[in-house]
């Protein structure tokens, strides 16, 4: 491969990841980032030179998807040597004239009536004009088929073709069309051996999503110094390495601030959004999915449940806040408890959804859902009923009906309370609420928990490491993260 064919190949894969990053900013979670996350409030200020500079943008696009990108592509697939799909790129989009396209109208020049095919006369003046003229309209036609067929043809051939072929360049997974599935691990507060154990036995039943505990007090024991332990990198190092996406929950309250209560005053939040972009900067390029709190309805981290309003109030100062450090950061705001669905208009994540924060302040909408009703066991088609009515309140918001959805909470307990359901049946429920959640379009689903820490009993290995039926189940069916 020469040199200049080197340079060409990097720019096109650099211009492929481009256009992609303009679609679809975030990997990997099938819904999220499927549109470029921007501050809203800021997008507000926009005027009609910035209108119309956006249409001009998009027409330029339009130019340059035309005659810039598909003719690359094509020359990178030679260059590629990707023979079967350059053929059936040749066939689906060829624009030469003398081929074999049964759209084509071959210019027949008519015969001088004095002229007899062949012999002396043959090579008169008068033969060579005419040939000179049938060149002529034949470049003619052949000019003008590239001009009105070969842009649009061309095009087609160059996306399927160069997709076939770029595909193993991407290296995108076998199960690429699967619902991304992970499960809570609370990793920064396990030692290391423990943490990397954790992660590679995940790797191995196909969880590539993993979701823990970022606490607050843990980083900021001093008013604005932001020390993070070094085994969070390390374990955040090391899920990446082995392909998985963390998950980070930035939570909960700090003895600095409203003695570690609910960030609910001005000072409050404005350190906890502080500390947010602190960390979504710390770790910018290693993780960008990041949630605000965790069910801040309940008394989680050791506070009282929280107002709605409370939460919006932290939302709009958070949000602008992690943009800023991590531009590409993906917010996940709602991140209640399962009994928020409860009430019907009355309940926490109905008032939620219409207090219309979630519209500007977040890419992304987390619920979490539990065969659970006031601590007692529901049947399956229940458990799934609740999958059904948490999605229908955010989507009957108008502002809402496009937000990505995740499920960051879901399973069952195998323990012998009300509300456990046994090992034998743990899968069954979990199963269930995957092809529900499929059904539903929600973008990913994190289980609680992998393992197993005696409270509950949600995981799928048990304390001592052992597997239990669901994890068997999960991992038969599941390719490997890496």
């Amino acid at each position: 491969m020469l040199v200049e064919d080197v340079v060409l190949v990097v720019e096109v894969v650099a211009m492929l990841f481009s256009r992609a990053s303009a679609i679809a900013p975030m990997v990997e979670l099938r819904a999220i980032g499927s549109k470029p996350a921007t501050c809203v409030p800021c997008a507000e200020a926009a005027n009609g030179e910035r209108a119309l500079a956006a249409m001009a943008r998009a027409k330029a696009e339009k130019i340059l998807w035309f005659m810039v990108i598909a003719p690359t592509v094509s020359r990178l697939l030679s260059i590629l040597h990707c023979e079967d799909h350059a053929r059936f790129a040749l066939r689906l989009g060829s624009s030469d004239p003398d081929g074999d396209s049964p759209h084509r109208r071959r210019y027949r020049p008519t015969r001088h009536p004095g002229l007899r095919a062949g012999g002396a006369r043959g090579h008169t003046r008068e033969t060579m004009r005419h040939r000179r003229l049938a060149d002529r309209v034949r470049r003619r036609r052949k000019a003008q088929w590239n001009t009105r067929k070969e842009p649009m043809r061309t095009t087609l051939s160059n996306v399927v073709a160069g997709t076939l072929c770029l595909l193993p360049l991407l290296d995108l997974p076998s199960s690429a069309g699967e619902m991304p599935l992970g499960a809570a691990a609370h990793l920064f507060q396990l030692d290391e051996a423990t943490a990397v154990r954790t992660l590679d036995t995940m790797c191995r039943a196909g969880l590539v999503l993993v979701r823990t505990d970022a606490r607050w007090a843990a980083v900021e024991k001093r008013p604005g110094e932001y020390l993070f332990p070094a085994s969070w990198d390390r374990a955040v190092d090391h899920a990446v390495s082995l392909g998985m996406e963390p998950m980070l929950i930035i939570d909960y309250g700090n003895p600095l601030y409203a003695n570690a209560r609910k960030p609910t005053s001005p000072a409050a939040r404005a350190a906890f959004a502080r500390y947010a972009a602190a960390l979504a900067g710390h770790f910018r390029g290693r993780v960008r999915h990041f949630e605000v709190w965790n069910e801040w309805d309940t008394r989680t981290g050791r506070t009282r449940p929280g107002e709605v309003a409370d939460y919006a109030a932290l939302l709009r100062e958070t949000y602008p806040a992690i943009k800023a450090a991590s531009p590409e950061a993906v917010v996940i705001a709602g991140v209640f408890s399962n009994a928020a669905v409860d009430g019907g208009e009355a309940s926490t994540l109905s008032e939620f959804a219409a207090s219309g924060v979630a519209e500007q302040y977040s890419d992304a909408i987390s619920i979490h859902v539990y065969p659970t009703l006031e601590g007692q066991r529901l049947p399956i088609d229940s458990y799934v009923e609740r999958f059904r009515e948490s999605v229908a309140i955010i989507r009957a918001r108008p502002g809402l009906a496009d937000k990505p959805i995740l499920v960051t909470e879901t399973g069952a307990s195998t323990n012998d309370t009300a509300r456990g359901v046994g090992e034998d049946r743990q899968w069954d429920y979990i199963s269930a609420g995957l092809s529900e959640a499929e059904e539903l379009g929600i973008g990913a689903m994190i289980l609680y928990d992998f393992r197993d820490s005696g409270k509950g009993q949600f995981g799928l290995l048990r304390r001592d490491w052992s597997p239990k039926p669901a994890f068997q189940a999960l991992a038969a069916g599941r390719t490997p993260c890496n």
